[in-house]
């Protein structure tokens, strides 16, 4: 009897030992770090990891919701969208189980400061045009005088 207590309190021990540990689920935005000091917005890429793979990240700039990523065979995922004007912003990563409910969140704030442009839409690049000439654009800095 007490031979067959030994075997049953080994067999709960190596029981015990054996069994899988989930590890929570979790995602993380690496680019642009949090509280990046200044970033680019045009464009504006963002690059993290998730501890699933095939899964989709919800991504979430302030309050909007910009679209979404599908993590790759490693768990990595990037998006990028445009025309992000300067200002201080909040990104959210959600990632999202198949009835998209969100299993893991994070949160980084970041600064998007981007260089001034200027744009000639107005002939068209390579355009034969006749004479007056018009020429139209746009400039990313407001009342900003434009010499032709």
């Amino acid at each position: 009897m007490q031979h067959q207590k030994r075997y049953i309190l080994y067999a709960l021990f190596l029981l015990a030992c054996t069994s899988v540990v989930q590890a929570e689920d979790s995602v993380w935005i690496l680019y642009p770090e949090d509280r990046a000091a200044s970033i680019s917005g045009n464009p504006l890429m963002l690059e993290g990891r998730a501890s699933q793979v095939g899964f989709r990240v919800r991504l979430t700039i302030n309050t909007t919701e910009i679209g979404s990523a599908i993590t790759d065979d490693s768990g990595f995922w990037s998006f990028t969208t445009y025309d992000v004007w300067d200002g201080l912003y909040t990104a959210t990563a959600d990632l999202m189980d198949s009835r998209d409910a969100i299993i893991a969140t994070t949160t980084i704030s970041f600064t998007v400061h981007n260089p001034p442009i200027i744009s000639i839409e107005n002939p068209e690049d390579g355009a034969i045009v006749g004479n007056p000439v018009t020429v139209s654009g746009r400039a990313s800095l407001p009342l900003a005088k434009v010499i032709i």
